[in-house]
């Protein structure tokens, strides 16, 4: 038999009991407190964030004394005072298996902004049930409103303007005031007095104020009641001369002016009453139609705005890709639109672009290198529309392309002047001007090994391509698309013999020009070729219009290889009816798109026939050596 022998002990019965033991973390600090910087009167909060087991307990400390009831993981302190500038502040944690102090940080207490109330609330008058609104413009720190109405506070109406809800009869006459606090100062602003008119004179509807894209127009319209009205439009406080409508209208804008102010003054034979001020905004056209262009498939492009940016175009008034590898850009894209005033023209100083990668191509790569330096985001085109710091950013190198002399001041300023238009005593408009706003992207195309020039390997193209995107309405896009040999130049009256597909050029590049397009493009955008009303340098309205799209200009081949053979034809009064090609060697084919190899060696000129319904032929040819 077994035993269990108890111990007594006093009264006590005592017996050995294994201890239960458990487990804790001690407190850790993941996020310190930060150090604060306030005006006089405003409050200062700390905070901190800690982990461990159980329950955290926080007392934050002053200048290393307890502060009362200070006991939560953020701590905000009275209104602050001078004396305060320079008091450390840290929280001690517990949880029962440990404790933490926190680092000790600094609270900066910086004189308050003198307060002060530098336009007071005006008076208004309002035809019931309008909404009158008021406002107030004070200075210094933290500030904070509350409106008051015959004296009593209006629930809500804490900001720096106030509207009233619809009014009625009986708010007439009464007065607005409103107290801007900062810290522990406080201003009551003057009284402003609500006249509503019950009678049938009145302002019902005020002016709205509008942003606009250059160079479109904005109309203002006030509504108003009574009899015999009268109105006489103002722009930034001065009578506009014939304005005398319920409506006016700004016809155009431009970037000279991108801010300007209209109200109207409505009287009916008695009495007046001007109304609100109505802001228009103008800003420029976006630079891209469609996003900045991507490369497919992906490879390195630094993507740049111009070099300086403005209120009126934040995204630059150009941007651009460059290529490192080429050290070329290898596309530019703005936006040209109809302007009513020109700025002056840049400064022609061409420096390195410093935002990217060294070695940077400088102006001393083409001193005396046989090549030209080849805008392509066009030097006028942005000074006249965008001012001339933006001309003069277009000389950056990062906007430059060799481009041979002949090719650069003959075929492709030719080109320039009939997109963007052409000054001197008199403007030659282009199709800006036609269209109001197009979009334009331009670049160069390389072949797969490129010669070079310079120590910088500065890569020669062997083509130029000019994109244009004009809109017939919001969202409805046509594109125009030119692409010209570098090796050669076509004659000035030859624009059309270049024209191309967007397809075609992306082919070539390896790009593409419109990634992020706000509605969808249109099923042919890329693929298409219509120069149906892009004008007499693209369009023949007596004949059809024939565009050979591969090969897109004179090429040579090897005997054998077989080539593909692709065109487009429009008819700007009829239909086409039927296309034909002779290859030079005896070869034909029907078709848009067909494909033909030479088996001797040679020249030979391939044809390319369009015939429209009423029985009139049009032909493009390209040049074709055999070797």
């Amino acid at each position: 038999m077994s035993f269990h022998t108890a111990y007594t002990l006093g009264a006590a019965l005592c017996m050995s009991v294994p201890a239960l033991l458990q487990a804790g973390t001690a407190p850790s600090i993941t996020t310190q407190p930060a150090a604060v910087t306030v005006a006089a009167g405003a409050k200062a909060t700390f905070s901190v964030t800690a982990a461990g087991t159980s329950t955290l307990k926080y007392q934050w400390r002053k200048n290393g004394v307890n502060i009362a009831g200070a006991t939560s993981r953020t701590y905000t302190t009275a209104a602050t005072i001078s004396a305060d500038n320079g008091t450390k502040y840290q929280v001690y944690i517990t949880n029962g298996y440990g404790a933490i102090t926190s680092k000790s940080v600094l609270l900066t207490v910086t004189s308050a902004s003198a307060l002060a109330i530098t336009t007071q609330p005006a008076s208004r008058t309002v035809t019931a049930p309008a909404t009158a609104t008021f406002q107030v413009v004070a200075t210094g720190s933290s500030l904070t409103y509350q409106w008051t109405k015959n004296g009593t506070a209006l629930s809500g109406a804490t900001s720096a303007s106030y509207t009233t809800p619809a009014t009625t009869s009986a708010d007439n006459g009464a007065t607005f005031q409103v107290t801007v606090t900062s810290g522990t100062q406080s201003l009551t602003s003057q009284a402003a007095t609500l006249t509503v008119l019950t009678n049938a004179f009145g302002i019902t509807t005020q002016p709205k104020s509008q942003t606009v894209s250059a160079p479109d127009g904005a109309t203002f319209t006030v509504l108003a009641s009574g009899s015999n009205l009268t109105y006489q439009w103002r722009k930034n406080g001065t009578a506009i001369s014939g304005a005398t409508s319920a409506s006016y209208t700004v016809s155009a804008t431009d970037l000279n002016e991108i801010s300007a102010m209209y109200s109207v003054l409505v009287g009916n034979g008695s009495t007046s009453v001007t109304s609100e001020n109505a802001t228009l905004t103008v800003m420029a056209p976006n630079p891209t139609y469609a996003g900045d262009p991507i490369t497919v498939p992906n490879r390195p492009q630094t993507v740049l705005p111009s070099y300086h940016q403005g209120t009126a175009f934040p995204n630059g008034a150009f941007r651009l890709g460059y290529d490192e590898t080429l050290k070329n850009p290898i596309w530019t894209a703005y936006a040209d639109f109809k302007f009513i005033t020109t700025f002056s023209n840049g400064t022609r100083t061409f420096v390195a672009d410093d935002r990217l990668a060294s070695p940077q191509v400088t102006d001393s790569d083409y001193s005396g290198s046989g090549w030209t330096r080849g805008h392509q985001a066009m030097m006028s085109d942005l000074a006249y529309r965008y001012g001339a710091q933006a001309g003069t950013d277009t000389c950056r190198l990062s906007n430059i392309c060799p481009q041979s002399a002949t090719h650069n001041n003959n075929f492709w300023n030719n080109l320039e002047q009939v997109v963007g238009g052409s000054g001197g005593s008199t403007w030659v408009p282009g199709l800006a001007d036609t269209f109001k706003r197009i979009w334009v992207y331009t670049g160069p195309v390389f072949t797969s090994d490129p010669a070079r020039f310079s120590t910088k390997n500065i890569a020669i193209p062997t083509a130029f391509y000019k994109i244009i995107v004009r809109e017939t309405a919001p969202g409805a896009p046509k594109v125009l698309a030119v692409l010209a040999p570098h090796d050669y130049t076509p004659a000035n009256a030859d624009l059309w013999k270049y024209v191309t597909s967007v397809a075609r050029i992306e082919e070539l590049t390896g790009l593409s020009f419109f990634p992020s397009p706000a509605s969808p493009l249109p099923a042919t955008f890329l693929a298409s070729v219509d120069v149906v009303g892009w004008g007499t340098s693209f369009e023949n309205t007596a004949k059809p219009n024939v565009h050979v799209i591969n090969p897109s200009w004179d090429c040579t081949l090897s005997s054998g290889t077989l080539q593909t053979f692709q065109a487009a034809a429009t008819s700007s009064n009829s239909t086409v009816a039927n296309s034909s090609w002779t290859f030079g060697d005896g070869a034909t084919a029907t078709g848009l798109s067909t494909s033909h190899a030479y088996a001797t060696t040679g020249t030979f000129t391939v044809t390319f026939t369009a015939q429209d319904a009423l029985g009139v032929s049009s032909a493009i040819t390209r040049v074709i050596t055999v070797k």
